[in-house]
């Protein structure tokens, strides 16, 4: 598996979209994603550093809709293709680990990939284009998370779980509004328990649920979603999201910048 916070991953930046046989699909797939991201680990004393960069694709379906032969395939370079493999509720496919920028740009072209897969209803066949947008240099810098109970700054590992935790971040220096693009730049907040398994959700886009964007500046968790002795992945996502609509499918494109903190709450008696 992924780690934890690649598992939650929505990516999003300027996406073309060809669809074959998809206007029977709209109730099988909630979206798909193309991106690059940028992976930071935050120690207990807010030091940042770099875990490694990654190239990644998404098939989120709706309805626990199962998904079958899934590739994801560089159309200039048909010899690159790879398979998307099942993570909890989502499809994922994704390139190596790299540990500088010139090695993942270099082994993975901005250009255009195509996404081919089966649901019950039949065969789906998309092209989606990566482009890095002019305000991303290279890729989007480490973000820092604060963390607040009652007004005051609250050290990771001494939260006390009866209290609602507020989590901020560095500026989104780079988050934006685009006129072709059917949503703005994307923030997620989420909580996991050792296992991957959610213990909160700041919302995705597409679904029920509302989502946070680039205008959000905070997100709290609340009381009841904490409990006394835990230890919790803290995760921040900043994504790029330029994305169209096509035969009612949500595509979308990114590149994303995810920090992840461990937390604790105290044990209390």
């Amino acid at each position: 598996m992924l780690t934890p916070q690649i598992s939650i991953i929505f990516l999003f930046i300027y996406s073309i979209l060809n669809v074959g046989n998809a206007s029977a699909q709209n109730n099988d797939i909630m979206f798909i994603v193309l991106g690059k991201m940028a992976i930071y680990n935050q120690d207990s004393e807010s030091n940042l550093s770099l875990q490694d960069y990654i190239f990644v694709a998404e098939i989120m379906p709706k309805n626990d809709t199962e998904i079958e032969n899934a590739t994801l395939t560089n159309k200039e370079d048909p010899s690159q293709v790879y398979a998307f493999e099942k993570k909890r509720n989502a499809y994922l496919a994704y390139g190596g680990r790299y540990l500088t920028t010139e090695e993942l740009h270099q082994n993975h072209d901005e250009g255009t990939y195509v996404f081919e897969y089966s649901t019950p209803k039949g065969v789906i066949k998309q092209e989606q284009t990566l482009r890095k947008r002019s305000n991303i240099e290279d890729m989007p810098e480490g973000k820092k998370i604060y963390l607040t109970q009652s007004g005051e700054s609250v050290h990771p590992h001494q939260i006390d779980p009866n209290k609602d935790l507020v989590v901020t971040w560095d500026d989104y220096t780079h988050g934006m509004s685009q006129s072709n693009s059917i949503i703005d730049d994307l923030v997620f907040v989420m909580t996991k328990n050792k296992d991957g398994s959610n213990v909160d959700h700041s919302g995705m886009p597409f679904d029920t649920k509302a989502c946070l964007s680039y205008k959000d500046k905070s997100y709290t968790i609340k009381a009841e979603n904490l409990a006394p002795g835990l230890s919790l992945n803290l995760v921040v996502e900043l994504a790029t999201a330029d994305a169209i609509m096509n035969n009612n499918i949500p595509a979308v494109s990114t590149y994303s910048t995810i920090t992840s903190l461990e937390i604790k709450t105290l044990t209390i008696n």
